[in-house]
């Protein structure tokens, strides 16, 4: 149980890698967007700050100024975001270059971060289909850590 465990970790972190770029993209997106709703915001503030018409304008800034810190807050919460999705397609893109050879990596990529059937994978390798299964049953030893760390080394 704690080897098929371990694959589906693997396949996970895989699926993640793909999604990762992608997701770290929609923040920075979005702290982009959040970053101009700042700005107008302080443009705003600069317009009604010090004009009291019963209160009116001191209300506003107030709500402006809670405005402008839950955003800075969002900035500061996807920013970290980013930073774990970098971080983590990292280790999983050095553990696959430091054990796996340039057709694992490939049969890995193709059918778990781009969700190919293993038809497709083997027409876009290249590679026969029992070929590919054997592949990723290697590679899946190697990063597990069950199996040969490097092409080089023995079992």
């Amino acid at each position: 149980m704690g080897r098929e465990m371990e694959k589906m970790e693997i396949k996970r972190l895989l699926r993640q890698l793909a999604e990762g770029d992608r997701a770290a993209e929609r923040l920075r997106k979005r702290n982009a967007a959040l970053r101009r709703m700042l700005a107008d915001i302080s443009v705003s503030a600069a317009k009604t700050d010090g004009r009291l018409k019963d209160g009116q304008a001191g209300d506003a800034v107030g709500e402006e100024i809670a405005r402008r810190a839950e955003i800075r807050e969002e900035i500061r919460l996807n920013d970290a975001a980013i930073g774990r999705l970098l971080c983590g397609s990292a280790e999983i893109e050095r553990r696959m270059a430091e054990s796996l050879t340039e057709d694992e990596r490939g049969v890995l990529l193709a059918r778990y971060a781009e969700g190919l059937s293993w038809s497709a994978v083997a027409r876009k390798t290249g590679i026969s289909r029992s070929k590919c299964f054997m592949l990723e049953t290697t590679a899946m030893r190697k990063l597990s850590g069950t199996g040969k760390t490097t092409a080089a080394e023995p079992k």
